[in-house]
């Protein structure tokens, strides 16, 4: 016998969903002067990347141990610091698939993010990619724990991914073939679109391991890709194959081998390469028909420093909308390191007022060791840099420091103390958030809890420099609401989030299109908290509901909330 709201016994649409049998409560949270808490958990959680949200607060995606191995998840903090409704406590699984997932980069889209990483569920080294909402799950089209990139024989690693109009390019490093290559893998809407060297197996585009890749500004199917080994080269993508204008090995920076390198946009045209070599730091501009740019020598221009980086120590780099580049890197030996920067000009020449040998940001006489992690450059048009330092008498604590055009520290010669907590804080990650210029958010990994157990924290500050902090009781609870999580149609089940707002108790019902109701839900639930609804598909007497349109409502006293899902079979 149908069922009596089956699509089979109706000629119209009818609702599609039945409530689950438990419910996820996400606690309230808030800025915290020390900290925000993303992932408290046991087992490490590392790696952190974040994105900025234009609602002031961020998206975190970490590698996460808190099973048999190492998946990733994802967490949104909204502007006050508190968990989004739509996500639970501790973030919700990005990719949670067989083997380990490694290395997750981000992506911002407009319609959410797109993450990139190393994924071994099959074996070997292999990539994997997933595009998601702003409430962490997949788009239509996107598979669960992500679609394969390359799954073809050979090391995968260095893994970039950029956005350009909506369509996504996957850069990697590869030694499929005994020497290392750069591959390209260009996605449409899930599938990656068809190149040439078969499915999932990308493209080969320049010599060398990859070292950075970055949009052209000018051309929205370009991408310009830096590579290193045995010299240090740059090559023009478009849509994820090599440019036809330029060289086939593309173009040559330094017929040396460099250990570190890297590549940013060009204020006007093409890009800006950095690089050590020897124990000194280099750069170098390439147009976007890959010649150096008129004035520019031909091995580049070396930038001054003292004391002189080693060969491997961290340098990063970021240009404003003027065509200067500010360079940052540290030097010395061993514990005993200066954490330093200096500014170029279009031309190459050194900014007039900046120091010869490049202005100190963090002396080595205040610390045991600074350890340079990312620069950024907001809005403002002064300069972020963030690093972690092993300081006399405490373990590693991150600081943020600003600096304006001209060189001078804005946030005091010792920058900005992202939380004083005990424990280890290591690896930060800066993103811009909000609509409001200066707000940057910060995540790190943290193990104030057990030694060696990291958790991921973050915070938010200030254009001002200074942290934000806002007590949970202080946020006033946002209006009564239910929306969908995760696709929409949805096969089979669907989820909700409900927010109570203010209310003491929320009662919750499936109705279907013509009001009639399907199942209740619950019924005078006490609840202060954003908590989530699952379901299986099934009406209050346990019958499969069938394919159509349906409405979850939510009541607490006058107030009314209803969203639409729509289940397919």
């Amino acid at each position: 016998m149908r069922h009596p709201h089956s699509m089979d016994a109706r000629p119209i649409l009818v609702v599609a969903a039945v409530l689950a049998l438990f419910t996820v409560t996400v606690p309230a949270r808030a800025w915290d002067p020390l900290g925000a808490p993303i992932c408290v958990r046991s087992g490490n959680q590392t790696n952190p990347a974040v994105l900025g949200v234009a609602d002031g607060g961020l998206i975190a995606v970490w590698v996460d141990q808190r099973g048999a191995d190492r998946d990733l998840y994802v967490q949104r903090l909204d502007a006050n610091g508190q968990v989004h409704f739509a996500f639970a406590e501790g973030g919700v699984p990005l990719c949670v698939a067989a083997g380990e997932q490694l290395g997750p980069t981000l992506a911002p889209t407009p319609s959410g993010f797109a993450a990139l990483w190393i994924d071994t569920r099959n074996g070997g080294t292999h990539l994997y990619a997933l595009k998601c909402g702003f409430d962490g799950q997949p788009l239509p089209g996107w598979s669960a724990n992500g679609i394969p990139v390359c799954t073809a024989y050979g090391t995968k690693s260095d893994q970039r991914i950029v956005e350009r109009h909506g369509e996504l390019f996957a850069y990697w490093s590869d030694d499929r073939n005994a020497d290392t290559y750069v591959y390209a893998r260009r996605f449409t809407s899930g599938p990656t679109a068809p190149l040439p060297g078969g499915p999932n197996s990308g493209l080969p585009i320049l010599a060398g391991a990859l070292m950075g890749a970055v949009a052209d500004p000018d051309d929205p199917s370009g991408v310009f890709v830096l590579s290193t080994y045995p010299d240090v080269r740059v090559m023009r993508a478009i849509d994820g194959a090599p440019d036809p204008a330029w060289l086939s090995a593309g173009t040559r920076v330094s017929t040396f081998y460099a250990d570190v390198a890297q590549i940013a946009a060009h204020a006007e045209g093409g890009v800006i390469v950095v690089w050590v070599e020897s124990g000194s730091i280099h750069a170098q501009r390439i147009l976007g028909n890959g010649s150096i740019a008129p004035g520019w020598p031909a091995d580049g221009v070396l930038v001054p420093c003292d004391p002189a980086p080693e060969g491997t120590s961290p340098i990063e780099i970021a240009c404003d909308n003027a065509g200067n580049t500010f360079i940052t890197w540290t030097a010395g030996i061993s514990s005993n390191t200066t954490l330093q920067m200096t500014k170029l000009m279009a031309n190459g020449a050194l900014a007039p007022g900046w120091p010869a040998t490049g202005l100190t940001i963090r002396d080595s006489a205040q610390d045991y060791g600074t350890h340079l992690t990312q620069i950024m450059m907001p809005c403002s048009g002064n300069v972020l840099v963030s690093w972690f330092e092993n300081a006399v008498g405490s373990g590693p604590d991150i600081r943020v420091q600003s600096v304006s055009t001209t060189g001078a520290l804005q946030w005091g010669p010792d920058g900005s103390l992202v939380t004083t907590s005990p424990g280890q804080q290591l690896d930060p990650a800066l993103a811009a958030t909000g609509l409001s210029c200066g707000e940057t958010a910060v995540v790190w990994m943290d193990d104030r809890h057990v030694a060696g157990d990291f958790d991921i924290y973050g915070a938010k500050l200030l254009a001002s420099g200074q942290i934000v902090a806002i007590p949970a009781e202080s946020v006033p609870p946002g209006p009564l609401s239910v929306r969908v999580l995760g696709a929409n149609p949805s096969r089979g089940s669907a989820r909700f989030a409900v927010n109570p707002g203010a209310a003491g108790a929320v009662s919750a019902e499936v109705l279907d299109v013509l009001g009639r109701q399907i199942r209740t839900l619950c019924e005078n639930r006490q609840q202060s908290s954003p908590f989530r609804l699952e379901w299986d598909g099934r009406s209050s007497s346990g019958a499969t509901v069938g394919a159509g349109v349906y409405l979850a409502r939510v009541r607490s006293g006058t107030e009314v909330a209803t969203t639409r899902v729509i289940l397919v079979r």
